[in-house]
């Protein structure tokens, strides 16, 4: 159905009608795929991945001029497609609305990786990275989420750099998070960080 419209990668940004389109081509992919071997439905997934890359190119041309190559933001435009294809459902509604939601995210978490990588300094990344460990590890342990104190004797490092992680970490997720951090790290709590591991294996246990 699509593959006669998937060599038309330069096609302009798609109007209403060609958001429409693109939305019937996922209905028809996901209806396609459907009793397909995977060699096919491999073949049906590239189809609407080519078919949609306009749509990704367009997301991807917004976030120009910001200090990223626009190559890069194409190419992340593109897993972020790839990875709406795959987890499309049409019973959650239009592929076009979950697209967008898709793409923009991993274009943010682009900006926001690479901010990060650059600002924070290798030996408070590494710490990071310990501290996520050693919560994940007491959290199993005591079946709550550890204190700063505890992080602190878990892994010889004091107090106040164990802060100094959570605060960075902090500024490495969404806005919504880090405005949950502040107040909880200062009080000596890991909070947060129990609750999106508590996310995290309801998420892969669900």
């Amino acid at each position: 159905m699509f593959g006669q419209t998937s060599t038309t990668t330069t096609t302009p940004p798609p109007t209403e009608r060609g958001l429409e389109d693109l939305d019937a081509a996922a209905l028809a992919y996901a209806a396609r795929i459907e009793g397909l071997p995977p060699e096919r439905r491999q073949e049906a997934r590239d189809d609407l991945v080519r078919f949609a890359l306009p749509f990704a190119g367009r997301l991807a041309r917004r976030y120009r001029g910001r200090g990223e190559p626009l190559e890069d933001l194409e190419q992340v435009a593109r897993l972020g497609l790839v990875n709406a294809v795959d987890r499309y459902d049409p019973e959650r509604g239009s592929f076009t609305a979950y697209a967008a939601i898709t793409i923009v995210g991993e274009i943010k978490r682009h900006f926001r990786d690479r901010t990060w990588g650059v600002h924070v300094p290798r030996r408070l990344r590494d710490l990071i990275l310990e501290v996520g460990q050693a919560t994940a590890a007491l959290t199993s342990e005591l079946s709550r989420a550890p204190s700063v104190a505890e992080l602190s004797a878990r892994l010889e490092t004091p107090e106040e750099e164990i802060l100094a992680a959570l605060e960075s970490a902090a500024g490495y997720s969404p806005a919504r998070s880090t405005r949950r951090w502040a107040g909880r790290a200062r009080r000596s709590s890991v909070t947060w960080s129990a609750s999106r591991t508590t996310r995290w294996n309801r998420s892969t246990t669900g």
